[in-house]
């Protein structure tokens, strides 16, 4: 095709991620493929370099017949072939790449397969139902993430998830502890994640800490703090 089209994700176990969960394989136009953990990190050793601009989703399967499953994907570029009143005659060549022994079996599109609220068909034998954090209350660890980071010019996002119906609040703070910004109190439902966001448009490049408070319905208190980076 004349014009790339990145394609869609893929949802795979990576043997080299170190944790048994799946992680996320995105292609992006210009023929890497991003691998990408349950929170959105980055993955040692990748992004991976594909053959030419994206053109299609990449595909996972027994290609070399190992234990585990290769990768595959395809790209396109332009040939030249010759000249013609001076300017350069070229044609789309397609071109495929193999990663041999990528994934672990039973790869799924994010998008097709795995839940009942998404589109397509899912395994109902499979089926465990959403995620739920144990009993209690508080913030449920490592669930506190800000993004993006580093923060350029669009607002900052927290998230997080808590164990038991709550209020939250959060507060930016420089280096030396005094508080940038805050937001205001806002309730939030057990186990499904929220999301807090924070306009930092008057705030200058540098390292800054997010502190997340979370007082339970029950009058219990957690709090979360992570480092952030802005860089304008």
């Amino acid at each position: 095709a004349a014009d790339s089209l990145a394609g869609g994700p893929l949802v795979a176990i990576l043997p080299d991620a170190g944790t048994p969960i799946r992680q996320f394989l995105y292609p992006v136009l210009d023929g890497r493929i991003l691998a990408m953990g349950m929170k959105g990190e980055s993955l040692e050793g990748w992004p991976i370099v594909g053959p030419a601009r994206s053109v299609a989703t990449p595909a996972l399967g027994a290609v070399l017949g190992q234990s585990t499953l290769d990768l595959v994907a395809l790209g396109t570029f332009e040939r030249i072939t010759g000249l013609n009143d001076g300017q350069l005659e070229t044609t789309d060549i397609s071109t495929l790449v193999i990663w041999s022994d990528v994934a672990e079996s039973d790869p799924l599109w994010p998008m097709w397969g795995g839940s009942p609220w998404r589109n397509g068909s899912w395994n109902m034998g499979a089926w465990t139902g959403p995620p739920v954090a144990s009993d209690g209350s508080g913030i449920v660890q490592g669930s506190h993430i800000c993004y993006p980071s580093p923060l350029g010019n669009e607002p900052l996002r927290v998230r997080a998830s808590v164990r038991s119906a709550s209020r939250v609040k959060v507060s930016i703070h420089n280096l030396e502890g005094e508080i940038v910004t805050s937001s205001d109190w806002q309730s939030v439902v057990a186990v499904d994640p929220f999301t807090v966001t924070l306009n930092l448009d008057d705030t200058v490049s540098g390292m800054y800490l997010c502190h997340l408070v979370a007082e339970s319905n029950q009058g219990q208190d957690d709090y979360s703090v992570i480092p952030f980076a802005i860089v304008r």
